[in-house]
C-alpha cells in the first residue's frame, strides 16, 4: 500500500479544507491467480466525505461480486440447452435462476457505478504507482505543493547546516530542515515533528 505523496489538507471530493483530513484508499488490481497485480494509495477526504466513501467501497464490492454472478448466467444456459435431453424437470429452473440472478445483480452494479462518491470521478490510479488528479484546479494545488518542496529541500541541502533545524523522517530516515513539509521519498507528513 502506497501513501500518497503532498497532498493539500483538503478534500478529494468538496475540497474542503480542514487539518483533520482522513484518507480513502483505492487499489486497482489485475491478472488472475499467481500473475495478479495490485496498486493500492491513499487520498484525503473530510470526515464527512469519507462515510460516502466506504459506503461506496461496500457497494462496490457487492456490485462486483453481482458482476461475477452475471458472468454465470452464459454458463447456466448452456447448461440449460444440454441438460435438456438429460434432465428435463431440473433444467425447467435454469431459466429462473439465471433470470434472478441477472434481476438482483443489475441495480448494485448500476447503483455502484451511478454513486457521486465513485472514486474514479475523481483519480485515475495507474498499474505502475502513478496517478492523475482529474480536478485540473486540485492538481495545480498539488504541483506547486511539489515544486515549492523540491525547491526547499534544495535550498535546505545547500545552506542549511545539521544541527537544531534538521529533522529526520521517521518513516524512512531522510534528513530534512525542519521548514520542510514533507517527505519527498515516502511521502510522510514532517509537520507533525515540529
Amino acid at each position: 500500500m502506497t501513501e500518497s505523496n503532498i497532498f493539500p489538507n483538503k478534500c478529494l471530493k468538496c475540497k474542503k479544507v480542514s487539518e483533520k483530513t482522513e484518507k480513502v484508499y483505492f487499489s486497482k488490481t489485475r491478472g488472475i491467480g499467481n500473475n495478479k497485480n495490485s496498486v493500492s494509495m491513499g487520498f484525503p477526504v473530510c470526515e464527512e466525505c469519507l462515510l460516502g466513501f466506504n459506503k461506496y467501497l461496500k457497494l462496490k464490492k457487492i456490485g462486483n461480486f453481482s458482476l461475477k454472478l452475471i458472468y454465470f448466467i452464459p454458463f447456466l444456459f448452456i447448461m440449460y440447452l444440454v441438460g435438456t435431453h438429460f434432465f428435463p424437470l431440473i433444467t425447467n429452473l435454469f431459466p429462473i435462476v439465471a433470470c434472478i440472478l441477472f434481476l438482483c445483480s443489475f441495480p448494485f452494479i448500476i447503483i455502484s457505478y451511478i454513486n457521486p462518491f465513485r472514486i474514479t470521478k475523481f483519480v485515475k490510479l495507474k498499474m505502475d504507482g502513478t496517478y492523475i488528479i482529474k480536478d485540473p484546479e486540485y492538481r495545480n494545488e498539488m504541483i506547486q505543493l511539489y515544486q515549492k518542496s523540491i525547491i526547499t529541500e534544495a535550498h535546505n541541502e545547500i545552506y542549511e547546516p545539521e544541527g537544531i533545524n534538521t529533522v529526520f523522517c521517521p518513516k524512512c530516515g531522510k534528513k530534512y530542515n525542519k521548514n520542510t513539509d514533507f517527505c519527498l521519498v515516502c511521502g510522510k507528513d514532517l509537520r507533525l515533528l515540529k
